[in-house]
């Protein structure tokens, strides 16, 4: 099935893939990486950033992120959706203005970096 929660949660899209690869290759080596809790393991097992860090700061805090990048999965750019480390869905409208700078670095219509 196409569709539903264990879907969206699971299921990596080539254009996740695509992007972590993208990050992995052009990322500044000192900046930190964000992502939603499963973003985390997209970016570790597709583009082997080994440092990527769970943005629990963000999404269960409200905290702006200072300085890194922020990687968005699929889930986020499609449906609008960030999961936390309890498997809870939460609105991206909530988080406007909350990733580092505002700056999208790339986007490939299913996975965004913004700096």
């Amino acid at each position: 099935n196409s569709e539903g929660e264990q879907y969206n949660t699971f299921f990596i899209h080539d254009q996740e893939v695509i992007g972590a690869e993208w990050l992995s290759k052009y990322g500044a080596d000192n900046l930190r990486i964000y992502s939603d809790y499963f973003g985390t393991v997209r970016l570790v097992s597709q583009g082997m950033i080994r440092n990527s860090i769970y943005a629990g700061s963000l999404i269960e805090d409200n905290e702006a992120i200072k300085e890194g990048y922020f990687y968005l999965r699929y889930t986020g750019v499609v449906n609008g959706k960030l999961m936390d480390k309890n498997y809870q869905w939460h609105n991206l409208t909530e988080y406007e203005g909350k990733f580092g700078d505002n700056n999208k670095i790339y986007s490939n219509g299913g996975s965004e970096v913004w700096k």
